[in-house]
């Protein structure tokens, strides 16, 4: 009775011990994001040893692992929850859809199962996951609605792989203008500058004398499609010029030429 009282002992304090690594480890990486937390802080926030981390989980990336695969189960019980066996297939498809989208309104739950989840993970585990959890239930109610002849009867597979897309980038970031002078050439000032961006191709750069209308400028050589172009014109001495520059996802960056 003793041996089997420690045993359960012993179990729970291991389970208590997993439960409050991934809570944890929860909170830094809705927080910091997986790249900025360490395992250092997350032993320090779950109180526990680093040979305790590694005891449940080989590295960092088993354990988000493991908090992704808790957070997708969370999200399937709130869509199961809201649509039990008693409504009709339809409105259970409706309801679940609206508790995906409340429960995909607690804060980090975005950037675990949609950002961070599929970068880490890579697509094949990240559907893996999905399919044990909240697609095997949008799977479960398109096929009910299909029995109950409420849809056109279509591919299940089909209907949820469409939700499902390789991950990529938005480009918010403007491009940058560096090396920017207006150097005095007789009569006029000639005025060089280099854009570049981190993410996108450059798309075009304009300049305004005075605040009057914005003036294309082509870049030296006339290159085009580069992340990096370096651009050259010329306006009379004594004017105020101003430089904007747009990438192909049209962040623009606005700068004035220095005064001589």
């Amino acid at each position: 009775m003793q041996q089997e009282s420690a045993r359960r002992s012993n179990r729970d304090r291991t389970e208590a011990t997993r439960a409050d690594l991934i809570a944890a480890a929860r909170k830094l990486f809705t927080e910091k994001s997986y790249a900025e937390t360490g395992t250092p802080e997350i032993v320090a926030a779950a109180g526990v040893t680093r040979g305790a981390l590694y005891h449940h989980f080989a590295d960092k990336q088993a354990l988000f692992a493991a908090v992704v695969e808790q957070e997708a189960a969370v999200v399937a019980q709130e869509i199961d929850r809201a649509s039990p066996p008693s409504l009709f297939a339809r409105d259970a498809l409706i309801a679940g859809s609206d508790a995906y989208l409340a429960a995909m309104r607690l804060p980090g739950r975005t950037r675990l199962l949609l950002l961070d989840g599929p970068a880490v993970l890579g697509r094949a585990a990240m559907d893996a996951i999905d399919n044990r959890h909240g697609n095997r239930s949008l799977r479960e109610g398109l096929v009910a609605a299909m029995r109950e002849q409420s849809m056109t009867r279509l591919p299940a597979d089909a209907l949820t792989g469409s939700l499902e897309s390789d991950p990529f980038t938005i480009d918010n970031t403007p491009p940058e203008i560096t090396n920017l002078a207006a150097m005095p050439d007789g009569s006029h000032l000639a005025v060089t500058f280099t854009a570049h961006d981190a993410l996108s191709w450059i798309d075009k750069a304009q300049y305004s004398v005075n605040g009057a209308d914005w003036v294309l400028i082509q870049p030296v050589g006339k290159v085009t499609d580069s992340q990096i172009l370096n651009y050259k014109f010329s306006v009379p001495a004594g004017q105020t010029v101003a430089i904007r520059v747009f990438d192909e996802d049209d962040n623009v960056v606005v700068k004035q030429a220095p005064q001589r």
